[in-house]
């Protein structure tokens, strides 16, 4: 199925806002689900993007606003083509032990500070 997707964040301040940090999560991911044909950004006021991959391959927009604004204005359009999610073949219970790397990460103990 082809959706097209517009998604529209405004924020509004009673005050000018400024040295303002924002991070944006609506890159569509491309994998076996679906194909992102298009992605396109805009920013009101004008800034410059930089992007960079979190550890589940996610694309995350970062931008910095470093003068006075009082609105902020995030619109994103994805053109994407969709799939039928395959339905999961059954396992044996034993096999589960041989795919832990696979879904769980280890995480350091920390001690609980009350």
């Amino acid at each position: 199925m082809l959706l097209d997707i517009r998604h529209t964040t405004r924020y509004t301040y009673a005050r000018p806002a400024w040295d303002s940090f924002n991070e944006l999560w609506l890159h569509p991911a491309d994998d076996y689900r679906q194909t992102r044909l298009a992605f396109e950004l805009d920013i009101s006021p004008k800034a410059t993007v930089r992007t960079r991959r979190d550890q589940f391959d996610n694309l995350i927009h970062h931008f910095h606003l470093p003068g006075d604004h009082s609105e902020l204005v995030v619109t994103a359009a994805s053109s994407v083509v969709t799939y039928p999610v395959p339905t999961p073949v059954e396992a044996p219970a034993t096999v589960l032990p041989s795919l832990r790397h696979r879904f769980l990460e280890y995480r350091a103990h920390t001690p609980r500070e009350p």
